[in-house]
């Protein structure tokens, strides 16, 4: 499966049609109706692998220490980033995973996008100071 063939896939599952730039795609996910959204992207890695990534925000100002040690411990074992990762690109706190095309173009590609979706925006709330 190409990620062209997976992306549209997931597309029509989720009922959109996304248009991808070059070996990505790129979303703005809003987790509430008050919600601003945040940018969620699907790139290609490899002939068979795709990375998920969401943007979960800036580190708290006067919290960047507690925030980091974390995410940090939610690194370990992936216990609390459900096999995703986190990463800092640009001052901005992301959550990373990488998936099989297979998985997200096989019908059940929600599956796997949602419940990443889910955990990013816990986490956003989370760097934004909110309950999650």
């Amino acid at each position: 499966m190409t990620f062209e063939e997976a992306i549209q896939s997931l597309g029509a599952e989720l009922g959109f049609e996304p248009e991808s730039e070059g070996d990505a795609v790129s979303f703005e996910v809003a987790a509430a109706e008050d919600d601003d959204g945040f940018e969620f992207t699907i790139s290609a890695a490899g002939d068979d692998m795709a990375v998920l990534c969401a943007d979960v925000g800036e580190l708290p100002a006067g919290e960047r220490d507690a925030a980091m040690m974390e995410m940090l411990e939610a690194n370990h074992l992936f216990a609390g980033t459900g096999g995703a990762a986190f990463s800092v690109e640009d001052g901005r706190v992301r959550l990373e995973k990488r998936v099989a095309l297979h998985e997200l173009g096989r019908g059940e590609g929600a599956n796997v996008v949602k419940p990443f979706l889910a955990l990013a925006a816990q986490w956003r709330a989370r760097a934004a100071g909110a309950p999650a």
